[in-house]
């Protein structure tokens, strides 16, 4: 190969093509020089012509040269027409003359200089590439040496297609070829490729060399040879009957202006005949594991016969829609230490599209996405496909195509992409990215595997990207790639890992499970597309009722105690999912609901409840297998909810590496027992898919943790915290866990009574009774009061037409506004540092029937809380009156008051005027006299009126045990005069 140091073309022109040619063509029968335009889709033409013509200009009026040598050539082939260099033995680099069975075509070069023409027609054979090419075509040019073009699979704006590229083209000089002649240039390069190089009408040419023109006579040598080898087809036409004509890119630069490309384009015409090609691929799945609900990997495998015959081929496949069995889902376990692949980026896959930033196609020289211009000791080297920079923590399975244009198969990775939702400047995932691939995605890159080194070798690098479809509601999934490369590729094979971090996981239904496939070749809708299917069985299933892991209680076991407390509900393997949860405390497990600002309704649907409602947090395991995905979450508490006083509201993160699921929240229900104060805990039904994704809840971790916000009970007694869990069956199963408290016997008790009277009382209007009962102690290390009794004065006695108009108590259970108004007897209330607002309410008296004496019965609310303090009431021989709370539940209070005022309904009546009671009489008393200037205490006998003393027999008790027996005094008051003291 002669390359001067200096060009002497023209500097008129600037260097151009003037023309580009290309044209397929086919053997009329019976006539081989008659040759008749191809058009047949994924056919294999007689042969493949492209003429490049360089741009001439006439000099000195007589003379005709080129305005240019070309340097550098590029030829982008129409996506689809391909040229299978394993269809021709190839011939090694080494050997001066390359043998004729490795002839895939011939080359016809015209050079003109001055006056004088010269044309050189020889063969094109194939050669053994080098490292990184994915074919190498060599022109056996006499007297200048063997012009290497080199086939390079390249992504144009086109797709992913075959390149031809031939690198510091020879400078032709005619003084190397005949001895003082002028020097000549490049005026055009006609190739013609043949479509079956074995066929017999190739072997005029086949071997064929030819050299002359004006001035120079003319001679050929060869051909006429036999190629001896298998009819195998070399070029395959594009498969698509789009209507659209086949475009050929064409770029050149020039010796003089090296890096200055020029560009042509050549069309041929469009496809047809798709309804004739054979389209009938063939699928299997394969699971790791056919165990139920399990975690599982699987292997999908797409073939597509490819028929080595000279017709036609089959189409390429063009998208593939792979809707997987009812049951096999998303596996929330796979979030666990899993990473996105970003669509672009430092850690992107990066796929290339042939377009610059402005969205042109690239000029040669130009980086575009996806591409990378590799390191050589040579200087810089033209931009090629790189691989991308998915982490391998993206990594949930290998894949591999296999196809008659490579010797080894192509092998890479699965790479779970980055959602497309949810993220930073993004929007909330919804449903709607579940259902339209936005969500869930998968990238393929084949080149870039396991054997990276082979795969390096043939110069391949795919990469494909994947929706996944995930149905809302049954979370079905349905993948599907399209934009597949147009090459025959005979099978695409997926194998998606298994093990306890799968991405999938099996139906938890045994039987049969069906894969479908809607399988698009490119020359489809000519060519029908095809839907195979394929089953495999889910066995092992035992019918298995819940049996739920229940765990309940507080961290500290202190009577009187602030405490967490913890409820955990576990499901195990192959047991229905969990549905709901209701959980009931013991009595006296009381919250400081008065120090949590409750969330708003609307804040807690959403999930965006402020830091101040926190009181909790949560822990979600969901997913299939042993190694269960965490969602760690919080719990606050909610303004009423449902028709309760409270609720809850937990939100979980779903969020965990490339698996978005959002904000889950859970509402519940707290709901406080009118007569224990119990607390019920009643969720709504738990989520079962979200997003797509079947969660399989394994276990609900919930840690009420708020400082100070759960105080213990002060009852040491049996207790037990209760549950009803729901399954997704509908059953519901009962669960206890005991709940044990300690240390009740040394907590304090010091409550304080007081009661009063009204001094003037009527016949008809009755007596009155006040009663205060105050606590001096701290909530957190003080017994609860659990019962009191009052055994009133024989002086207050109870009114029998009061007796009369109690309430039935079948009325009063049923709705207590339905008693008749002679049964309100009196107001009482109550302040609980629990609550922020005070209980207060009316006295209800209550009759039982049988015999029973009526009873006075407290209803106290406030707060939405609802309690109900129940009486019983017993008169003893001497008509004196006894009351007893005897079901007090165990709660801190901090005051309890009880009024029973005079008026129609008193319950209270007075068999004297407590006022004249009063009596004169002479009483020591010491007071404070100035004896010689000092302030002495002296006692006196004073003459003063004093009023009888009512007392009233007092016992109180408390949940640790402790009694009070004392006599409290009513005071009386309202009487005229001087206040009597007592």
């Amino acid at each position: 190969m002669c390359i001067p140091a200096g060009a002497s073309a023209s500097e008129g022109r600037p260097f151009a093509i003037s023309s580009f040619t290309t044209q397929t063509t086919q053997s009329t029968a019976g006539n081989v020089n008659e040759p008749t335009v191809f058009n047949q889709a994924a056919g294999h033409p007689a042969a493949l012509t492209t003429t490049i013509t360089f741009a001439q200009e006439e000099t000195a009026g007589v003379h005709t040269t080129a305005t240019g040598d070309p340097k550098d050539l590029i030829i982008d082939l129409p996506p689809g027409l391909l040229a299978n260099p394993w269809a021709v033995p190839r011939c090694s680099g080494q050997v001066e003359h390359c043998p004729t069975n490795s002839q895939v075509g011939t080359f016809a070069l015209h050079l003109i200089g001055g006056e004088d023409q010269l044309s050189i027609l020889g063969a094109i054979v194939n050669m053994t590439p080098y490292t990184g090419q994915a074919a190498e075509f060599g022109l056996e040019v006499p007297f200048i040496g063997r012009v290497i073009l080199t086939g390079r699979l390249v992504r144009t704006a086109q797709g992913y297609t075959l390149a031809l590229i031939g690198r510091r083209l020879p400078i032709f000089n005619l003084a190397a070829v005949a001895s003082g002649a002028p020097a000549v240039h490049l005026a055009s390069l006609e190739t013609t490729l043949w479509g079956v190089p074995a066929a017999a009408e190739h072997n005029p040419q086949r071997g064929l060399l030819c050299f002359g023109g004006a001035g120079f006579g003319s001679s050929c040598d060869g051909g006429g040879e036999s190629d001896g080898e298998e009819a195998v087809p070399f070029l395959t036409m594009p498969d698509a009957c789009s209507g659209e004509p086949p475009t050929t890119v064409v770029w050149a630069d020039s010796w003089e202006q090296p890096g200055d490309y020029v560009q042509a384009t050549a069309s041929m015409l469009p496809m047809g005949y798709c309804e004739r090609l054979p389209f009938w691929p063939e699928v299997s799945v394969r699971p790791e594991t056919q165990r139920p609900e399990a975690p599982d990997g699987l292997g999908i495998s797409i073939q597509v016969h490819q028929f080595q015959n000279t017709v036609a081929a089959a189409p390429a496949l063009r998208a593939a829609t792979i809707t997987l069995p009812q049951g096999v889902a998303i596996n929330p376990a796979v979030g666990d230490g899993l990473q996105g692949c970003d669509a672009t980026g430092p850690s992107g896959i990066n796929i290339p599209t042939g377009r610059n930033a402005s969205g042109e196609p690239l000029r040669p020289g130009e980086v575009g996405p996806g591409e990378a211009i590799p390191a050589s000791e040579l200087g810089p080297k033209e931009p090629e496909l790189a691989p991308g920079h998915c982490p391998n923590a993206s990594i949930v399975g290998v894949a591999e195509a296999i196809t008659p244009l490579l010797a080894h198969p192509v092998e890479g990775h699965v790479y779970i992409a980055t959602p497309g939702c949810g993220g930073e400047g993004q929007g909330a995932c919804t449903e709607a990215d579940a259902v339209d691939g936005n969500l869930y995605r998968i990238y393929i890159e084949l080149g870039a595997g396991a054997n990276i080194e082979r795969n390096q070798n043939e110069g391949v690098l795919i990469k494909l990207a994947g929706t996944v479809q995930a149905n809302p509601a049954t979370g079905q999934i349905t993948v599907r790639l399209s934009e597949l490369p147009e090459l025959p590729i005979s099978a695409l094979n997926l194998h998606l890992f298994g093990g306890e971090l799968a991405l999938l996981a099996n139906p938890s239904i045994c039987g049969a499970a069906s894969t479908t496939f809607d399988l698009e070749p490119w020359s489809a809708p000519h060519t029908p597309d095809a839907s195979p299917s394929s089953s495999f069985n889910v066995s092992g299933c035992h019918s298995v009722p819940l049996n739920p892991g229940f765990l309940a209680g507080s961290m500290n076991s202190d009577a009187a105690a602030a405490s967490p407390f913890a409820i955990i509900v576990t499901r195990g393997a192959g047991e229905p999912d969990l549905s709901a949860i209701q959980v009931q405390t013991p009595p006296g497990l009381s919250a400081m609901l008065s120090s949590v600002p409750p969330c708003a309704q609307a804040l807690a649907s959403t999930g965006e409840c402020p830091p101040t409602s926190r009181i909790g947090s949560s822990t979600v395991a969901a997913g299939s297998g042993p190694l269960p995905l965490k969602m760690p979450g919080s719990i606050y508490l909610t303004s009423g909810y449902g028709g309760a006083p409270f609720g809850l509201a937990i939100v979980t993160d779903g969020r965990a590496g490339p698996l978005n699921l959002g904000t889950v929240v859970t509402r519940a229900r707290v709901t406080v027992d009118p007569v224990t104060a119990a607390l019920t805990i009643t969720t709504d039904p738990l989520p079962q898919i979200v997003l797509g994704v079947p969660l399989r809840i394994q276990r609900i971790s919930l840690d009420i943790d708020r400082p100070g916000f759960i105080i213990n009970p002060t009852n040491c007694g049996e207790e037990h915290v209760t549950g009803t869990i729901a399954d997704a069956q509908g059953a519901l199963t009962s669960v206890s866990n005991r709940y044990p408290l300690a240390d009740c016997a040394i907590l304090a008790f010091k409550p304080r009574l007081a009661a009063s009277t009204t001094g003037h009382t009527t016949e008809t209007g009755g007596a009155s009774l006040d009663l205060a009962l105050t606590f001096g102690h701290a909530v957190a290390g003080a017994a609860n009061l659990a019962r009191i009794k009052l055994a009133l004065p024989e002086h207050l006695p109870s009114r029998l037409a009061a007796l009369q108009g109690a309430c039935p108590e079948k009325t009063f259970n049923s709705n207590p506004a339905a008693c008749a108004p002679s049964s309100l007897v009196g107001v009482a209330s109550a302040q609980t540092p629990f609550l922020s607002a005070q209980l207060t309410g009316p006295v209800y008296l209550i009759t039982h029937g049988r015999g029973a004496l009526p009873s006075p019965v407290l209803v106290l609310q406030g707060d939405g809380v609802t309690l109900i303090l129940r009486g019983s009431t017993l008169i003893g021989k001497a008509g004196t009156t006894s009351v007893t709370f005897g079901a007090i539940p165990d709660v801190p209070l901090q005051t309890l008051r009880l009024y029973l005022p005079q008026g129609a309904h008193s319950l209270l009546g007075a068999n004297t005027n407590l006022c004249g009671q009063a009596k004169v009489a002479t009483v020591k008393r010491k007071v404070t006299r100035r004896v010689h200037g000092h302030t002495v205490r002296v006692t006196v006998n004073v003459r003063e009126r004093l009023r009888a003393t009512l007392a009233m027999p007092t016992e109180l008790a408390a949940h640790n045990g402790a009694v009070i027996h004392e006599t409290t005094k009513i005071a009386v008051v309202g009487c005229s005069g001087r206040k009597a003291r007592q």
